[in-house]
């Protein structure tokens, strides 16, 4: 099932993972990467709602391309909370 979906089936559980770590990290570009963590993130309202940790649906492994994993750190921040002040 994807994260989105259990995410916004169930709003009041902190959700971690969810992006494909085979397919997508190993085998993906980084666009791909940055447009699945934002399709995450705008579709769940993470950003208002909370509870939603960004990662790979298991580990970081050795195959993982690096400039996938860049991609996806550098995603998490492209979106911000204008309504979040530090």
């Amino acid at each position: 099932m994807d994260i989105v979906d259990l995410k916004n089936a169930y709003p009041n559980v902190v959700w971690a993972g969810g992006l494909d770590g085979i397919e997508l990290m190993e085998h993906g570009k980084p666009e791909q990467v940055k447009a699945e963590v934002h399709r995450h993130i705008r579709q769940t309202n993470a950003l208002k709602t909370g509870g939603m940790f960004l990662a790979t649906a298991s580990e970081i492994n050795p195959l993982v391309k690096p400039e996938n994993f860049k991609a996806m750190i550098q995603a998490a921040g492209d979106i911000r909370n204008s309504d979040f002040r530090l």
